[in-house]
């Protein structure tokens, strides 16, 4: 790493090399201002997240009001909008889909943020350009352009990581490349023991090069290649002893945007995406007999693009397009590979209609989405409408309705344990009220998901239950040097009982505040009330995270962090104990 170092100190020039944000990765498809969207878009900066005091996005985003972001039983970070399951939510990175062909999930604790610029959440209903199953809504990540830096950390558990990330531009073209590894013994508990099997070690290498002719036309491709190996922490009751012996994720991805006549703006992505991983079970809490093993080969392929043209001087059209295609290979042991495959279209259509003596901003879309299995056959019409109207120059009333789906992924229809081939898709009505007072925004919301899929054990067959409602209020609020956010959601189904896991009340605080000689202060608390699971309940929990930082000269910033400070016990399910409090220090070097 040291040789690293100086090799970037050579490369040093005069150029800006400090983060620049890759707008081709952005969702914000005909807005120019997140104001002129109908429906509440968090938009969290590269310092937001820093000020979190986490290391990758999962744990930023337990911080974010409206979300809920946990870990679940095989150590992989799972988030809830508005109370509403991962697998309803769309996942993307730079503007593509990002997830586990086989759950339809993506695990953001592998995500790092070290070549993060900005992520935005969408909360439901959200446009029909951004493809089918966002019935839960959007979260994107969108990395940097390019940046020239190297960070060296070391934090309780033993865990250290090195990081290195290097860009420029030349002329018309730019280019970026970035490589990680960290690595952990395992994380402590609060009772000052260590969790069983908690150890990780992860690389992983990521770049880009891109083409900027002019001010409207841009290309540009990007790659990664994640590699890890991590242990499954058992439950503490009927404990599984499970590791993760090889989990890699790789992809490639090309985005482009351009304008034709001066008068119709095209912005399009493919990409390719292949999940390869090997979990094995042992016999016992030694980890040396292996009781089985299951080998998974996925892989992704898709395409989206978006066409916007204005057809007068207040109105504006916009058609949009997606495809992929996915393929899941499982095997247990060595019995012969289980092949599945699905293929999911989605084409939409929206008008945008300004009327200026109003101040008045109105959407209407419709679009069809289509999806084809190896043994189902769906398809769906989907709508949306909404507005934005501007009180004063800054402060706005919005609302938002729309009908939208999420197809069952190929686990649900095929497992050979748990699967249905007559699965249907589930249907959501969503509807969004909110007002944006600067610097307050707060958001009525309610989605009545019908033909909900759920199983009524995890070991029963997957089926469509009648439905499940979920409403509240979801306040966001930021002045000046202060952050505030909480979220009341009743979630509950047919019977009027309460969904699992889904807390009523949850809030964050933070405190971010920069002194003028360098130095940063951020504090961080997120509370969750109880919740039920099952004919128990997780306790309510507080976490407190803090953040550290002096900037030393121009290019030189140190950074202390802690999670957990109250060091406190706390569950996302029941059996599963989560990190004690966890102290680290960190040198940046920008260059």
């Amino acid at each position: 790493m040291i040789g690293l170092i100086l090799f970037s100190l050579i490369l040093i020039d005069e150029v800006d090399s400090f983060p620049k944000v890759y707008e081709l990765g952005g969702i914000t498809v005909t807005a120019k201002r997140v104001e002129l969207i109908p429906n509440l878009l968090i938009e969290l900066t590269s310092e937001d997240l820093k000020s979190k005091g986490a290391s990758t996005v999962g744990e930023a985003l337990r911080f974010i009001p409206s979300i809920y972001s946990r870990t679940g039983r095989k150590g992989e970070n799972y988030i809830e909008i508005l109370g509403i399951e991962q697998r309803e939510i769309v996942i993307m990175l730079d503007g593509h889909p990002i997830y586990s062909p086989y759950t339809g999930t993506a695990d953001l604790e592998q995500i790092p943020l070290d070549n993060i610029s900005k992520i935005e959440i969408a909360l439901p209903p959200v446009s029909l350009l951004h493809g089918a199953n966002s019935l839960g809504g959007i979260v994107n990540i969108v990395t940097k352009k390019y940046t020239k830096s190297v960070l060296l950390g070391v934090s309780s558990g033993a865990s250290i990581k090195s990081i290195a990330n290097y860009g420029n531009e030349i002329g018309n073209f730019y280019y970026y490349i970035s490589g990680g590894i960290s690595e952990s013994d395992g994380y402590p508990l609060p009772d000052g023991t260590k969790r069983e099997n908690s150890d990780y070690y992860k690389r992983r290498i990521t770049g880009k090069i891109g083409w900027e002719p002019n001010t409207t036309t841009e290309f540009g491709i990007s790659f990664a290649n994640y590699s890890s190996e991590k242990g499954i922490p058992p439950g503490f009751t009927n404990p599984r002893f499970w590791r993760f012996t090889d989990w890699k994720w790789q992809y490639f991805a090309l985005h482009g945007k351009t304008e034709l006549f001066h008068k119709i703006k095209i912005r399009g992505s493919t990409f390719y995406d292949t999940h390869i991983n090997t979990l094995v079970s042992y016999e016992d809490s030694t980890y040396n007999d292996t009781e089985w093993i299951s080998d998974y080969d996925n892989n992704s392929a898709g395409a989206h693009m978006t066409a916007s043209f204005s057809l007068g001087k207040f109105t504006t059209s916009t058609i949009g397009g997606s495809f992929k295609i996915d393929y899941v290979n499982k095997r247990e042991d060595e019995e012969p590979w289980e092949k599945y495959k699905g293929q999911t279209v989605a084409i939409s259509i929206q008008e945008k209609i300004v009327i200026p003596s109003y101040r008045l901003h109105l959407e209407g879309e419709i679009g069809y989405d289509g999806f084809t299995g190896t043994d189902s056959r769906l398809h769906v019409i989907n709508y949306r409408t909404g507005g934005v109207c501007f009180i004063g120059s800054e402060n706005s009333l919005f609302f938002s309705i729309g009908k939208k789906n999420r197809f069952p992924t190929l686990k649900e229809l095929y497992s050979p344990n748990s699967g249905n081939p007559d699965l249907l898709p589930e249907h959501s009505m969503s509807y969004q009220f909110g007002i944006n007072l600067k610097p307050i925004k707060l958001v009525l919301f309610r989605n009545d998901v019908n033909d909900l899929i759920d199983q009524e054990n995890r070991y029963a067959n997957w089926e469509n239950i009648s439905w499940a409602r979920f409403q509240g209020l979801s306040i966001n609020g930021r002045y000046k040097f202060l952050t505030i956010g909480y979220t009341l959601l009743d979630a509950y189904d047919e019977f009027h009982e309460t969904l699992d896991n889904k807390a009523k009340n949850s809030a964050n605080f933070g405190f971010n505040y920069t002194f003028n000689f360098g130095l940063d202060i951020n504090l961080n608390v997120f509370w969750i009330d109880r919740r039920e699971d099952g004919d128990n309940y997780l306790d309510s929990y507080t976490l407190l995270n803090a953040n550290i930082s002096q900037r030393i000269g121009k290019f030189i910033k140190i950074n202390l962090n802690s999670s957990n400070l109250k060091n406190e016990w706390y569950e996302d399910e029941i059996g599963y104990p989560l990190a004690g409090r966890l102290l680290g220090v960190e040198l940046l070097v920008n260059f």
